[in-house]
């Protein structure tokens, strides 16, 4: 996909086209920045969302959590 053509509405936003956003490699509902770069281009990256690292990776050691909340609480120093 080359160039696609949307319309700005009066708040200032603009719609994405589903190919567009595949060929973006972009999802709905996420947050990107977009960086405005010299020559008038645009730059739009995806921002990492904690619900996207859910699962990636693993503890070492898994812990009860009974134990953790023991660990909190003796460790826990309230002001």
């Amino acid at each position: 996909m080359n160039y696609f053509q949307t319309t700005i509405t009066r708040k200032g936003q603009i719609t994405f086209p589903k190919a567009a956003l595949a060929y973006l490699g972009l999802k709905t509902l996420r947050k990107v920045k977009v960086s405005l770069q010299p020559g008038r281009k645009i730059k739009i990256t995806p921002l990492v969302d904690i619900v996207d690292l859910a699962g990636k990776y693993r503890p070492k050691k898994v812990y009860p959590a009974t134990k953790l909340r023991e660990k909190l609480e003796k460790n826990y120093d309230r002001c």
